[in-house]
């Protein structure tokens, strides 16, 4: 993989063609074992390297995309309700009461529904309006 996140070519032509790749001035060759001669890769296993090399490189990005939401969804729950304090206002462990509970269940939904909704719409973690999890939980108390 390149330093961009992209998938190389080269890279993608190695596992094609299991040889190593060089380039030779503006064109892809590797070493022919039978002949002993440098090899032009040809121009149909180039654009198939290329085709592969774009849907991996698509791939990785959505995986990628996908798992930053996640950490950063993770991250704003724990900023906010560590393991411990979770746990504690689940079991109502002095001082926690049952609104407490309550806030911290809907802080929680909220924030996996803003992560789940970034995630069908395309955008990336930095995208998100973390502070839409406040507005909507004013929105749904003033809907009590």
């Amino acid at each position: 993989m390149e330093k961009n996140g992209e998938i190389s070519i080269k890279s993608v032509l190695y596992k094609l063609t299991n040889r190593p790749i060089a380039m030779d001035g503006e064109k892809y060759v590797y070493f022919d074992n039978r002949s002993g001669d440098l090899e032009e890769v040809s121009d149909e296993l180039l654009k198939e390297a290329e085709r592969i090399a774009k849907e991996e490189s698509e791939k990785l990005f959505e995986e990628t995309r996908v798992l930053e939401i996640n950490n950063k969804t993770s991250e704003i729950i724990y900023n906010k309700y560590t393991r411990e304090q979770q746990f504690n206002i689940s079991n109502l462990l002095y001082p926690y009461t049952e609104e407490d509970k309550e806030y911290m269940f809907m802080f929680i939904e909220i924030a996996r529904m803003i992560s789940r909704e970034a995630k069908v719409s395309g955008i990336i973690a930095d995208e998100i309006d973390w502070l839409e999890i406040d507005k909507r939980i004013a929105l749904r108390k003033a809907g009590e």
